[in-house]
């Protein structure tokens, strides 16, 4: 066979395992709808470390700068619970700013000690692309008083943080900075088990149980707006999605869509549309809602703007306290239960005329 010809041989076969390899390569895909349009992000696994760099690293916190802004970081807790035994991770290396995490279902410990990254680097520490926990991942991440603490955040319209796992994720975004920009900003939670402690400044699509609460020291320049809080019935049907959100004297939701679940809100909100559920404003103002199914429970005493009724129950009636709705419109579907201590200024039908 001539030169030519033999080189030409080589190429094709070098193409074809190419193609083949491709095929073969382990897919960290994950696919979010939202806003109408569908967008694939495909992880790019960071290269493994070699027999002999395994030999020679250091088993607690080592970098070798093999990853990556973009690759991924899988746990699998193969030697203990510990973040910084890099035996823990294929491929082993500590996470680094912007790179996946995964926690696999394989996992075999949970992910409990070294999980405070806010000294990972000057200012807001560890700032991970997004964290995924994979269905059937049975760990826990992190415990009550000693959470996961770094920030997760992207501009790739996906869901920062996925929990789709049956352990408990205990996750704080208290990062030492009081920007927005600095913030997990869209959560999807597929999981009864998961406990956020942090002001959110994005979306969060509940599915399963979630307390959030707000800091205890922020910045005057803070405004603390979630963006808004999706309540619905996540996969595991027999779930329950329940939203518990403790007041905060800055921090506010524009938006509350809730179509499950049990839900109580103690801050400021701006709106809320109830399709099914039972929703509880505990205190501060809430400006707007459209209920079209479920319970509202208004028990604040501030006064509520406009009462959009087309179907479902308002109850004014949880406490002894005073109550003021500005106008309400209230379709012969709906119900509202009045308080004796109940103030409407002005009342229409939902065809728009004063019923007075």
């Amino acid at each position: 066979m001539n030169a030519a010809k033999r080189n030409w041989s080589v190429g094709i076969i070098i193409a074809g395992l190419a193609v083949a390899l491709a095929g073969c390569s382990q897919d960290w895909s994950s696919v979010c709808q939202k806003q109408d349009s569908t967008v694939l992000l495909a992880y790019t696994p960071a290269r493994s470390l070699s027999e002999n760099e395994k030999r020679t690293a250091s088993r607690y916190g080592d970098r070798d700068m093999a990853l990556s802004a973009g690759d991924t970081v899988v746990w699998y807790g193969s030697t203990d619970t510990d973040w910084e035994v890099v035996t823990n991770w294929s491929p082993q290396e500590i996470p680094i700013n912007q790179v996946h995490v995964v926690v696999s279902a394989s996992a075999v410990n949970s992910m409990l000690l070294n999980l405070d990254r806010q000294g990972d680097t000057a200012g807001a520490g560890l700032d991970l692309r997004t964290f995924h926990i994979e269905g059937g991942c049975t760990v826990d991440v992190g415990a009550s008083g000693a959470p996961l603490k770094c920030t997760v955040h992207n501009t790739l319209k996906e869901p920062s943080i996925e929990h789709h796992g049956d352990g408990t994720f205990h996750y704080s975004a208290e990062t030492g900075t009081s920007s927005p920009a600095d913030l997990t900003d869209f959560i999807l939670v597929n999981s009864p088990n998961m406990d956020i402690a942090f002001q959110l400044t994005g979306d969060v699509a509940v599915a399963g149980l979630v307390a959030i609460s707000g800091r205890t020291v922020v910045g005057s320049a803070y405004t603390g707006v979630m963006a808004y809080l999706f309540v619905r019935h996540g996969r595991y049907g027999a779930v329950e999605p329940v939203v518990s959100v403790e007041a905060h004297a800055s921090a506010r939701i524009a938006y509350v869509f809730a179509r499950a679940g049990v839900i109580d809100i103690a801050r400021e909100v701006t709106a809320i549309a109830l399709n099914g559920g039972v929703y509880t404003q505990e205190a501060e103002y809430i400006y707007q809602a459209e209920v079209y199914g479920g319970v509202f429970n208004f028990n604040s005493t501030t006064t509520m703007d406009v009462l959009r009724m087309m179907g479902g129950v308002c109850d004014t009636t949880g406490n002894a306290l005073p109550k003021t709705i500005a106008q309400s419109f209230i379709a012969p579907e709906a119900t509202l239960v009045r308080s004796p201590r109940l103030t409407i200024g002005t009342e229409w039908d939902i065809f728009g005329d004063n019923v007075d």
